[in-house]
């Protein structure tokens, strides 16, 4: 999946940014979101994957604050989970990670 530099959700434009990862409460992060200035940050020294997973989940934050979906962040995440290997097969780049999960669904790969 391509990480672009800036992407428009809901109307609105997110820039998106790679850089060292973000600590929260001593917890590390491999990306964060910030709605009042519209940016996405990505850990650089992450595995590409796990770039593209969060990216995906960064995404669907921002869907659910804009849309005041209240989804709780355990849904998001499953989401995330779901949404990440149907993209990549759209892009005919499934993960070897999800190629179980796409063979049990009856796809091919």
């Amino acid at each position: 999946m391509r990480i672009p530099k800036s992407i428009v959700i809901g109307g609105r434009t997110y820039t998106v940014e790679m850089r060292d990862r973000e600590k929260d409460d001593g917890l590390q992060k491999c990306a964060t979101v910030n709605f009042v200035w519209q940016k996405i940050w990505i850990d650089n020294k992450t595995h590409r994957e796990l770039q593209e997973t969060s990216f995906l989940h960064e995404i669907i934050e921002v869907i659910n604050e804009q849309n005041g979906l209240k989804l709780e962040h355990d849904t998001i995440v499953q989401l995330e989970g779901a949404l990440f290997p149907a993209l990549k097969t759209l892009e005919g780049d499934v993960p070897e990670a999800c190629k179980v999960c796409v063979v049990r669904e009856g796809g091919t790969v």
